[in-house]
């Protein structure tokens, strides 16, 4: 009864943790790739056939976003962050019950239960088993590894061949490690060198060593020969991933990153995180684990340790062929063998005890296992991982006016990152590529940046990644805080929280500057514009009023287009009337444009196509305040104009403002 009622739990646990709220944080830059193939609706088959074609993904197996595919196109559920995250959260689920099993065979079913609640609740697995992206099911392959290699070592040492079934699980732990993602290879190649040593160590003991050696050898060669031959295998991901070698490399650099210190945060934030109780019930764990070893003289596990040396070593000596950074979710293949030793030590720790000191030896157990619940309950409330796109689309779309440039700090983030999120009322863009840090400087990218807000006094700035701050030389940037008049500051709580305790899944979170998982907003009214440019001195001012939209061309120009109709608004700044004439510089495309002008008196002009004309209206009086020019196109298909610019010119001894 009560085994069954802490099973049931244990799995109602694993349920909440991984499907409460599921489709409430927003994408992040990678998970994009399989929430665009779910939109695009790609076949389950091609993902496997085409996979590079359909998907650009380097270094990425396509197991994942098949498992996906398949679940919705059986089910035909609506493409919705939710349903698109569900299959890669029921394979978190089921992780559980996998270590359960594997738990069981090394030390019984009370151990068992400790590993299933400690995973059940484990914050790290929980984050990934909430991303539609390549881990949840690498995780599951991880965990499938530990059972099976629980079951290999027993029965070599048992004196047994291996079985047919363990054989069978073997080969299903091979294949969610090896096709969820390519850091799996670093398992499978470790678990390969652990079963050959066990095998040689116990050859005299063992029935027929040398058949149970060639079993494990077939299955390892059946399962992991089609990633030799495939058009997606692993000579072309080992040549994607080294031809990205010295961008990485670049990256590493900038980031600080070092080896060692990244397996403690690691081991950290695979636990209970780095708060001091955190890392005190973490050693007490693990020198719990020791202790029993010691005391039942079971030597034999040796192997379990043993064999996440060896995958740390093997990722030390991939990491710097490739030039890639040390983040935790690259050795993670650790993490369920790692638990293990912590669920033995916690488990056995009242046959350390005297006999009346055991109910309390349960007691704390059980508030092991519950001291991740609360990070475990914040993964579910993450905004963003760590960006939260979803609110800054919402406060843009509700603040901001229609039509509004949104100047992005990172390049990539209008196409990508804000594009699979996206808004119904301001337009995301960028000035020049800033990325690598060559690019950024080469180009003088803040600069640029400048200029555009100047150049477009209704555009905003969003602060994202503030990029660069980090990198010497560099430094923040304090030109936006001084140039615009308000400011909105979004920021991923959950996030900010699983970072102080050291438990948020990705290297993102830790920024030095909380970029990404806090973003600013600097934006203008109208009013602060005008209030500006009285300030300066200035007595006209024109703006872009309504029906505005703003686009980029391919040569990184700035443009705005008339779709229907739109408003210049000409703001007199002084206190009496003045005349002054509107300017217009645009370019038709596709054909002639012609643009009537109603200011008050209807004007018209004929725009040539792909050449630069400027067009001043006639003079009119501008009494203090606004005065409206209506701007209206000619509508003829595939045909359109391109405005360059907008501006005032005062009629006051000839000269322009």
């Amino acid at each position: 009864m009560v085994f069954g009622v802490t099973a049931l739990g244990i799995a109602a646990a694993a349920a909440f943790f991984r499907l409460h709220d599921l489709g409430m944080s927003a994408f992040r830059a990678d998970t994009i790739l399989l929430w665009s193939l779910a939109q695009r609706h790609i076949p389950p088959v091609q993902l496997w056939t085409q996979w590079f074609e359909v998907s650009g993904a380097a270094g990425q197996m396509p197991m994942p976003a098949w498992i996906m595919q398949l679940f919705l196109s059986l089910t035909e559920w609506p493409v919705t962050p939710f349903w698109v995250r569900f299959p890669h959260a029921l394979l978190g689920m089921l992780a559980v019950p996998v270590a359960y099993a594997g738990a069981c065979r090394m030390g019984g079913k009370g151990m068992g239960l400790v590993l299933a609640a400690l995973v059940a609740v484990n914050p790290y697995h929980i984050g990934y088993s909430r991303e539609a992206y390549f881990y949840a099911s690498a995780f599951l392959g991880y965990f499938l590894f530990f059972w099976a290699m629980v079951a290999l070592t027993h029965e070599i040492r048992g004196g047994h061949g291996v079985r047919w079934k363990t054989l069978l699980l073997l080969a299903a732990a091979l294949f969610f490690t090896a096709y969820s993602q390519i850091t799996g290879l670093i398992l499978c190649a470790a678990g390969a060198l652990i079963l050959g040593a066990v095998l040689f160590l116990n050859r005299e003991g063992c029935d027929q060593p040398w058949r149970s050696l060639g079993c494990i050898a077939g299955v390892y060669s059946i399962v992991l020969a089609p990633l030799v031959f495939a058009a997606w295998g692993l000579k072309p991901l080992l040549s994607q991933i080294g031809a990205n070698r010295e961008a990485g490399a670049q990256v590493v650099a900038l980031s600080g990153e070092r080896l060692l210190p990244s397996v403690g945060t690691a081991l950290l934030r695979f636990a209970w995180g780095n708060d001091a109780w955190a890392v005190g019930l973490l050693v007490l764990s693990l020198a719990l684990a020791v202790a029993v070893m010691i005391r039942r003289k079971e030597k034999h596990l040796v192997w379990i340790p043993g064999l996440m040396v060896l995958q740390l070593v093997l990722f030390a000596l991939s990491r710097k062929a490739s030039g890639a950074t040390y983040d935790p979710r690259y050795m993670s293949g650790i993490m369920p063998f790692y638990l293990a030793l912590i669920a033995y030590g916690l488990w056995n720790l009242p046959s350390l005890l005297p006999r009346k000191a055991s109910p309390f030896a349960w007691i704390a157990c059980a508030a092991a296992v519950a001291a991740g619940v609360p990070a475990a309950y914040l993964q579910t409330r993450v905004t963003g991982k760590p960006t939260p796109y979803f609110e800054i689309v919402r406060w843009t779309d509700s603040n901001l006016p229609a039509g509004t440039p949104v100047l992005v700090d990172r390049w990539f983030e209008p196409w990508n990152e804000l594009k699979a999120h996206p808004s119904t009322n301001v337009q995301f863009t960028f000035t020049i590529p800033n990325e690598p840090l060559d690019n950024f400087l080469k180009g003088n990218w803040r600069k640029t940046a400048e200029e555009f807000l100047v150049r477009n006094p209704d555009a905003a700035y969003l602060e994202i990644a503030k990029t660069y701050w980090d990198a010497p030389g560099v430094g923040p940037w304090e030109w936006p805080r001084k140039y615009f008049a308000r400011h909105v500051t979004i920021a991923n709580e959950a996030g900010l929280k699983l970072r102080k305790l050291g438990l948020a899944t990705r290297s993102d979170f830790y920024s030095s500057n909380s970029n990404r998982v806090v973003v600013e907003i600097f934006y203008n009214t109208e009013e602060d514009v005008i209030a500006k440019a009285r300030a300066d001195g200035r007595s006209v001012l024109a703006l872009y009023g309504p029906g505005w939209q703003y686009t980029k061309t391919g040569d990184y120009r700035d443009w705005r287009t008339i779709p229907e109709k739109a408003e210049m608004r000409l703001w007199n700044l002084t206190d009496g009337p003045l005349t002054a004439s509107p300017v217009l510089r645009a370019a038709a495309m596709g054909g002639p444009v012609r643009l009537r002008a109603k200011a008050p008196a209807l004007q018209v002009r004929d725009f040539p196509p792909n050449q630069l004309t400027e067009w001043t209206l006639e003079p009119m009086t501008l009494q203090p305040g606004m005065t409206t020019v209506i701007l209206t196109p000619e509508a003829q298909p595939n045909r359109g104009l391109l405005v360059e610019h907008i501006r005032a010119s005062v009629i006051q001894s000839g000269e322009p403002e």
